[in-house]
Order: structure tokens, then C-alpha cells, then sequence
């Protein structure tokens, strides 16, 4: 019983991931291509986008059976972002070195 339980979030985070990670892309992609912004600007900008998304998504697939109140949601909020925001700071720093090497 356990193992359908795990698979059944396994694959709402996934569909989370998913919806989450579609924003971001547009965000981006309008950001370099037509406002033709730089890499890392863009990246700053779209990220916290998707933050925001991400975490609203999630809330409501994966944490149904405990929804998130109002209030709830702005502490859970920063301390998602602060995990997403080192994992992001990360990523644009491999990713400008690469692209600049």
C-alpha cells in the first residue's frame, strides 16, 4: 500500500515540475529573445517567476490533504525560496562559466 502512496507523489511532483518548469521557460525565452536582455539578467528575472509557481503548484498537488493557509503559505514560502535560490545562484554560475569558457 505504501509503495502506490509514494509512487502516486512521485508522480504528482513530477506533473508539479512540469507546469512549474513551462513558465520559467516562457519567461526566459521572452526575456532573451525579445527584450534581448543578457543570460544572467534573464536568469534573475525568470527565476523567482518560477519560485513562486513551483511552490503554489506543489502546494496544491503534492499538500492537498493539508492545504496551506494563507498565512502559512508566506512562511513556507521564503524558506522554499532560500533552498530554490541557493539551487539557482548554482546553476547560473556553472552555466555562465561554461558559456563563457
Amino acid at each position: 500500500m505504501m509503495d502506490v502512496v509514494l509512487a502516486a507523489r512521485l508522480v504528482a511532483a513530477a506533473i508539479g515540475d512540469a507546469f512549474g518548469v513551462t513558465p520559467y521557460f516562457a519567461v526566459f525565452t521572452f526575456l532573451l529573445r525579445l527584450l534581448q536582455t543578457t543570460f544572467i539578467r534573464g536568469q534573475s528575472i525568470a527565476t523567482p517567476n518560477a519560485m513562486t509557481i513551483d511552490f503554489s503548484i506543489n502546494k496544491v498537488i503534492i499538500d492537498r490533504a493539508r492545504r496551506v493557509l494563507a498565512s502559512w503559505w508566506w512562511c513556507g514560502w521564503p524558506t522554499f525560496a532560500l533552498v530554490y535560490g541557493a539551487e539557482a545562484l548554482l546553476n547560473v554560475g556553472v552555466l555562465s562559466f561554461t558559456i563563457a569558457v
